[in-house]
Parts: structure tokens; sequence; C-alpha cells
């Protein structure tokens, strides 16, 4: 928990499809009936790994990636937009009984949509400023993983939700970006499920997630949070 650079004010990004369920989404575009199925039986909501008995895994993050602009369109919200408003809510207080400014930021990152229309925006911005505490200043940006820099991440925020948090951290850990400059006191919360590549254990996933966050801690706060608060909120 913590504020920005300045110290003036708590600010949380956020991707879209943490949000909003494109996932759910497309299946319902390849297989409605299947997509049914899977939601009754519960396996959607609790996967751990995004891999679904209709369509393989490379197919599907193909599919995903060639529709994204599309999917926003009917994509039902998910409770991730609960944990947030709790997330500022506690950390406000936290801020305040030390004095500081409870000013606040929510970066709405949209990437990587890059066809999305205004007026959606419009509408996007109004559902959850209608959700949001009074005082949340909306912001919305268009940044690719490889723009969420260490250096801007620790000028902007005090936290991130990432979908593919896991990815990212990866990638910066690749470049050594984050190793040579740890930001420790973000926060970093990502889905605990696994996205390019099946767990090798799935008995003790959880418990391999445990260790990565842990092994992590040095260089950023990572969370693994419930696949739950990513999907539809049933």
């Amino acid at each position: 928990m913590g504020l920005n650079k300045d110290g003036d004010e708590l600010s949380i990004l956020v991707d879209i499809d943490c949000l909003f369920d494109f996932r759910l989404k497309l299946l319902h575009i390849i297989n409605k009936d299947r997509t049914k199925e899977l939601l009754l039986s519960g396996k959607y909501t609790d996967r751990y790994y995004d891999a679904f008995d209709f369509i393989d895994p490379a197919s599907f993050r193909g599919l995903y990636r060639d529709l994204i602009n599309d999917l926003i369109y009917d994509a039902p919200l998910t409770p991730m937009l609960n944990f947030i408003i709790e997330y500022i809510t506690e950390t406000s207080h936290a801020n305040l009984s030390l004095g500081a400014s409870d000013n606040m930021v929510v970066y709405l990152n949209i990437h990587p949509m890059s066809n999305i229309d205004s007026k959606l925006i419009v509408k996007i911005s109004e559902v959850l400023y209608s959700r949001l505490p009074s005082i949340v200043k909306l912001v919305v940006i268009n940044k690719s993983n490889k723009e969420l820099t260490v250096e801007w991440v620790k000028d902007n925020l005090a936290a991130m939700v990432k979908y593919d948090g896991l990815t990212w951290l990866s990638n910066q850990l690749a470049t050594k970006e984050i190793v040579n400059n740890p930001i420790s006191e973000i926060a970093l919360f990502a889905p605990a499920i696994f996205m390019d590549k099946a767990p090798v254990n799935k008995k003790n996933y959880k418990k391999f997630l445990e260790d990565r966050a842990s092994e992590y801690s040095y260089y950023i706060k990572m969370d693994f949070l419930s696949s739950k608060l990513f999907s539809l909120n049933l």
C-alpha cells in the first residue's frame, strides 16, 4: 500500500480485461452450448489454466488476439471492481491515518484494444464512475506491457491489476529492468491462472504460485488472486 512518487495520491492501474470477462465472451462466440455447460459445472470460474475442452489453448489465444476489439461488446463485468473498491477504501484509510491526501486515481488500461469506439469508452467510464468512490478520478490509458516500464510504474502507481501480470514481471526480469530497480513497495495483482501452459503439478499449483510470489517479493509485491475475481460474477 502506498502513494505515487509525489506522495499526493493513491493510484492503481487495472487492465480492462480484468474488469470485463472477454474470455467468456469469446467462448460464447465459439460454442454457446458448451460454454453454458462449462459455466454450470463451475469449471470456468474455478479454472487454473486457460484451456477448455472444445478449443485448444493455442487457437483460443489466437482468436483472443484477433477479436479483442469486438469482445468488449456485451462482455459481463467481473467482481474485480468490488476488489478495487475495497482496496482503495482500505488503502486510503491507512494513508489518511499517516496524514496523506485522499486523492485517488484509477488508470483504466484499454490495451491491446486499438480500435475501441470513443462513445463506448464514455459508457464504460460512466458505469465505473457510478460504482467507484466519489473521490476517485478515472483516467483511460492505452499502454502495452513494453510501455509499462518499471520507471513509469514507480512514478505513477501504488498497485497494478493485470491478467498477464506474471508475463509482465517475467519480461521485466528478463531485461533486468526490475532487477536493477526493484519496486517492492508496488503491489501487482494477477489471477492464479496459467495462461500459456498448464502447471506441471496440477494439485499443487497454488503452492507453486505462492512460492513464485515469495521469490519475487524483493522486486515487487506479487499477489495471486482467485480466478473467480476475473470471471463472470455468477
